[in-house]
């Protein structure tokens, strides 16, 4: 059924709670939490692109982990974590905007079950990334450029959503927010 909204903040107590106990005395070095990169995917800036990493640690030493917390009860797998594409386009944005990275790691931490899942790309893998993106992108262009309807697709994200007068799947105010 439904969870009541002291289900909700029970479970984020929890979950900070976990948190907390895992990662004290948090003395891990923060480069930022969230942290906003404006790039481009290519040397031409023809593919710009924004994002917004949830936390970036730097040892000093060029190592590097980008940090994305996870409330929902799903985990991905290794095998997923390997090729999910968001934490790893944040590692481009990283490259070009420092020097001297010796490595970059990619963490999920899911706060729910209190568990880490990382992953770390070679370059092919990043310039593979790189080529994927551009040809999304290049599909996205060419369908407006053609005039092609971007209809909405309703998903359990729609819940959390702003912009439900605007949407015509969803032309009434959402009740949730």
């Amino acid at each position: 059924g439904k969870k009541t909204v002291k289900e909700f903040f029970r479970l984020g107590e929890r979950c900070i709670a976990g948190f907390y106990r895992k990662f004290d005395p948090f003395d891990q070095p923060v480069i930022g939490t969230e942290v906003e990169f404006i790039f481009s995917i290519d040397k031409n800036n023809d593919y710009q692109m924004k994002g917004i990493a949830d936390r970036i640690d730097h040892d000093g030493n060029g190592n590097y982990i980008i940090h994305d917390y996870k409330t929902g009860k799903r985990i991905l797998s290794q095998s997923d974590a390997d090729k999910d594409g968001q934490l790893a386009t944040y590692q481009i944005a990283l490259s070009q905007k420092y020097n001297n990275i010796e490595s970059v790691e990619l963490k999920w931490h899911y706060l729910q079950h209190n568990k880490i899942v990382s992953s770390i790309r070679s370059d092919s893998e990043i310039n593979q990334l790189k080529k994927s993106i551009k040809l999304k992108i290049d599909i996205i262009r060419d369908h407006i450029n053609k005039d092609v309807e971007f209809g909405p697709k309703e998903s359990i994200l729609c819940n959390w959503c702003y912009y439900w007068k605007e949407c015509p799947a969803k032309s009434t105010n959402n009740d949730i927010l």
